[in-house]
This record gives C-alpha cells, structure tokens and sequence, in this order.
C-alpha cells in the first residue's frame, strides 16, 4: 500500500467520524464552511475533469461490474473484475482498488444520527470529504430505488472523485470513486458499479 493510498483512506475514516459526531448537532454547517451548490449549474465551473456520468436511468447502458462482492449491512456491490478488496477499516467500509492502487473506490455503510436528511448528510460530505478543491452537486439518481444524492469534483494528484450517498434511517449508504482515467473510462467504471448496487 503506497502512502498516498494510506493518506486517502485515512480521511474516509476520518469523514466517518464526522458524519457520526457531526450530524448529532442542531443543524446547519459550521460557520466559515462553503456549502457546495445544490444543483448543476449554479455558477460554478466544472473542474478540468468535466462532468460526470450521467444516471444510470438515463446515461448509456453499460454491464454491471463483475468483480468480487462487497456485502454490507444495508446494500451489496460489485468491484471491477480484476480489483482486489480491502478490509482493513471493518464492517462499514470496504475499499476496492486496481492492481497498481491508482483508481480506488470505497463502499460504505455506516451509523449516523438518526433521522438526518439528505440535504445535511450532503452538507457533511461535502465539508470532509477527500476533495482538494471545490465540487459540484449534480443531479440525484436512483439505484435500486432508492435516491443518492451525487457530489463530484477534483480529489488531487490527478484523480477525480464521484460520491454517491443516500441516508437511511441509522445508516448512510455511500459509493466513493477515487479515479485517474480518461473521462469515457471513468464514466463506464462507475457506471458499471453502480449497476451492480443492490439493497438487502
């Protein structure tokens, strides 16, 4: 594992405890943290990385992911064929990574307060998550039914980084896409995963 690697998910873990801790206070965000735009086209511009893909309801079909299965409490999911899964960090979150640990993904499904709404759960992500500049809210897809919301923006060292999350009940569901492709291969990717989500 290079140290890039460890640096990466160390702050997934990190963007663990913040959900937990951070979403049991009153609401709102903290003051002095920029709130990501809701929508597409509020005026921000779209990072050198470009858009992402579109949903999987309206974007090209393309064959779910292959790969070895990820299980979690609330939904199951595909890796890529070829990917190799990583335990390490639990039962709440599992990594998939290329061979060569430059494309990275992340599944998780961890506890958060009760109740919390998706617009606050989209507020945390956007505030800790691994970002190195400013993202962008694009349009919210169903996966199996059920409605994600959608962030996506620069993640630094060349890659680009999608999370796809959606709160339910105790838990928050969340896809994190760490990746350092050509945009048409990224789309294909993470259309590809999430074809394969399946709630349990």
């Amino acid at each position: 594992m290079t140290r890039s690697t460890l640096g990466r998910r160390t702050t997934s873990a990190g963007v663990l405890a913040a959900l937990v801790l951070g979403a049991t206070g009153c609401g709102g965000s903290s003051s002095g943290s920029a709130e990501p735009p809701t929508s597409a086209g509020t005026g921000s511009t779209t990072p050198s990385g470009g858009p992402s893909p579109p949903s999987p309801s309206t974007g090209p079909t393309v064959p779910a992911a292959g790969g070895p299965k990820v299980v979690l409490t609330r939904f199951t999911a595909r890796a890529p064929a070829g990917w190799r899964l990583d335990h390490s960090f639990g039962r709440e979150i599992v990594f998939a990574s290329d061979r060569h640990f430059v494309n990275e993904l992340s599944y998780s499904d961890t506890s958060i307060y009760p109740g919390t709404s998706p617009a606050r759960a989209e507020r945390i992500v956007a505030r800790n998550d691994d970002w190195s500049g400013s993202q962008q809210a694009r349009p919210r897809v169903s996966l199996d039914g059920r409605t994600f919301f959608h962030l996506t923006g620069p993640a630094g060292q060349g890659q680009w980084y999608d999370v796809y999350a959606s709160p339910d009940g105790d838990r928050l569901l969340q896809l994190g896409f760490k990746t350092d492709v050509a945009r048409p291969r990224r789309e294909r990717l993470v259309a590809s995963v999430l074809a394969s989500f399946r709630l349990r």
